[in-house]
């Protein structure tokens, strides 16, 4: 019995099961936390006409579920890294070596850039109150750059989420699983939304809802992808010599 060929395919599939399921456990996570943004935002609207008791007990709901948020995606990002490693291990594209490194760093380095605009702005509001000028007269030379950091960090975020989807929608595609490729197209469509979203503050919902329905989908694609890589054990020597003599 040849046992090199069935090893790899035992790899392969292990490997990709294993990357799917993470992947699966990551979108899953990811609809939690589209739910969350969706109701906060909901909460947010309805702060306007809170009583100041209230306001201040809604308030600290949020501040919990923001911290909440700020953990499942976490947990959300390390399992997307782990998911497309199993992937590019299992040599099913080289493309999804790539997709790995890119939503790896994709999120670092655009929150580094958002943290330099953020740094940026407490180093304007900080000037103008150290060197007695006027804020309107500071905000001219620095804003423009305050502003450009973050809108890059915003474009490099969503573009490894435009990268991540299009791996998806290949994966889609590879495995005919439908519920897969429309994910991704709505997960495409959330991460273009995301960038939108700071030019008009309404596509915020518009965005987190498109990323509940895409993250819900694409939990079921990649759990029924899952089917595509179970491998058959190995037939014992026996009935391999059986069969062969029969």
């Amino acid at each position: 019995m040849n046992i090199v060929p069935h090893y790899f395919m035992v790899h392969v599939s292990v490997e990709a099961y294993n990357g799917l399921a993470r992947l699966r456990t990551a979108a899953a996570l990811g609809a939690t936390v589209s739910l969350f943004e969706l109701l906060s935002q909901a909460a947010g609207v309805s702060l306007g006409s809170a009583e100041p008791g209230e306001l201040l007990s809604a308030v600290a709901v949020l501040m919990v579920v923001g911290a909440l948020m700020l953990i499942l995606g976490l947990a959300t990002w390390v399992l997307k890294v782990l998911g497309w490693g199993n992937l590019c291990k299992a040599r099913l594209r080289k493309f999804y070596c790539l997709t790995r490194l890119i939503v790896l760093g994709a999120p670092i380095a655009g929150m580094l850039l958002i943290l330099a605009g953020v740094l940026a702005e407490f180093f304007r509001a900080f000037s103008s109150v150290a060197t007695g000028l006027e804020p309107l007269l500071l905000e001219d030379k620095i804003v423009a750059s305050v502003s450009g950091y973050i809108v890059a960090g915003l474009v490099t975020v969503a573009a490894g989420n435009v990268f991540e989807g299009v791996a998806s929608f290949d994966l889609g595609l590879l495995t005919k699983e439908r519920a897969l490729a429309i994910g991704s197209l709505l997960y495409l469509a959330a991460a273009a939304a995301s960038v939108l979203s700071q030019v008009g503050r309404a596509l915020e919902s518009v965005s987190s809802a498109f990323s509940l329905a895409a993250n819900v989908l694409l939990a079921a694609g990649y759990h029924a992808a899952r089917k595509h890589f179970t491998v058959p054990p190995p037939q014992p020597a026996a009935a391999v010599a059986q069969v062969g003599g029969g």
